[in-house]
């Protein structure tokens, strides 16, 4: 758990963040189209940073360290953008599931995922957060995972797993907001 250097002020909440997820949240602002500010914590004030402490509290897996960006093909740098944002994006609006990072996913899921930003960054893609869902559903349950009441993905069971009609409100925003960071990568990621 990192001590938190920043609070990054976001529209209606204010986050405790150290140096890389300020950046990071900086990063998704920008990249969302949100107005934000950055204060420095003055001593003695001590706060933790509320990312940090959310991925402590989720189980660890290897780390496996980031390849080197010129190395990198363009989809799996779209891929961990839309990833990571969206992931933020469900830490800032407190959604019910919160996923690990991308680099502490499993590498099956992450060469789904990597499928599935491929698809949307061009013909053939999702037009709707509702078709979205349809195909997450899909690609999800190829993997093997199944209905269940709590997120475990140990046991890949996930409450998401459900129509579009059966979510709730943060769900379905998760899901509008990938299609925008989709179009994000695509048009800005070259």
């Amino acid at each position: 758990m990192s001590e938190a250097t920043t609070i990054v002020h976001w529209p209606g909440k204010d986050t405790p963040a150290c140096e890389e997820h300020a950046r990071k949240l900086e990063a998704l602002a920008h990249a969302m189209g949100f107005l934000v500010s950055a204060s420095r914590i003055i001593p003695p004030t001590v706060l933790f940073c509320t990312n940090c402490e959310n991925e402590r509290r989720k189980k660890t897996m290897t780390y496996t360290a980031p390849p080197d960006p010129k190395n990198f093909p363009l989809v799996a740098r779209r891929a961990e953008f839309v990833y990571e944002a969206a992931r933020l994006y469900a830490m800032l609006s407190e959604a019910p599931v919160v996923p690990r990072s991308w680099l502490r996913r499993e590498p099956e899921f992450r060469e789904r995922f990597l499928t599935v930003v491929e698809r949307q960054c061009k013909e053939g893609f999702a037009t709707s957060p509702e078709e979205l869902h349809k195909r997450w559903i899909e690609d999800y349950q190829a993997m093997g995972w199944t209905y269940g009441d709590e997120y475990d993905p140990d046991q890949k069971k996930h409450p998401d797993l459900v129509p579009w009609s059966a979510l709730g409100e943060k769900e379905r925003a998760k899901d509008a907001v990938f299609l925008a960071l989709c179009e994000v990568a695509y048009n800005h990621l070259r």
